[in-house]
């Protein structure tokens, strides 16, 4: 696409600078995920341990000082739902 007839601004000099950039093939090897096995520990993650995640979480609006997966805050959200009865009893639903 010959775009050279068009006025280009800044954020779009910039927008295609970056694309390029993108599509650029890396020639260096991925980093190893150190986050995934860093917390390879919370997926067996004790109830009585992610309630007290959910209750710092949500009841008490504090912060975590580590971020975690996705998965794991899902799997302490739906932990917490379930213990205050905000999660939907599976015998009530289709």
């Amino acid at each position: 696409m010959d775009d050279s007839d068009q006025p280009l601004t800044i954020g779009a000099a910039a927008w295609h600078a970056r694309r390029a950039a993108w599509r650029t093939p890396s020639t260096t090897e991925a980093p190893t995920n150190f986050a995934t096995e860093s917390t390879a520990w919370l997926q067996d993650l004790p109830r009585e341990a992610q309630l007290n995640i959910y209750q710092h979480l949500v009841n008490e609006r504090r912060q975590l000082n580590q971020p975690l997966p996705l998965e794991i805050v899902v799997k302490v959200l739906v932990t917490g739902w379930k213990e205050n009865g905000t999660w939907p009893n599976s015998t009530h639903g289709a």
